[in-house]
């Protein structure tokens, strides 16, 4: 009985191959795996910072317009001390009392 080296070493090598490709196809499932799960993930993070980044915004946006109310109210009662003034100024009972201080500071 001879060995049949020929045979032994097609069979080893086929299976070799078979073991070879199957090892090969299994990493290749468990990259896109991988990628695709890094991928959803990523897309994650990318959504959670735009909320974090939108809601700062949002705040930053009401304290500003909070500040231009308040600055608005300021200058809205200023002025209208400013047309008292001015009224008083235009009218007779205001040059009246112009008058009367001139002639008692003289």
């Amino acid at each position: 009985m001879s060995i049949d080296w020929h045979t032994i070493i097609a069979n080893a090598l086929t299976q070799v191959g078979i073991a070879g490709l199957a090892i090969s196809a299994v990493a290749w499932l468990a990259k896109k795996i991988g990628s695709n799960r890094l991928a959803d993930d990523a897309e994650k993070f990318k959504i959670e910072i735009q909320a974090r980044a939108n809601q700062r915004l949002s705040i930053r946006a009401g304290r500003i317009h909070e500040r231009q109310l308040d600055i608005l109210q300021s200058l809205y009662r200023h002025l209208y001390e400013a047309q008292g003034y001015f009224e008083r100024l235009t009218t007779m009972e205001g040059w009246r009392m112009r008058w009367a201080m001139t002639n008692m500071l003289a």
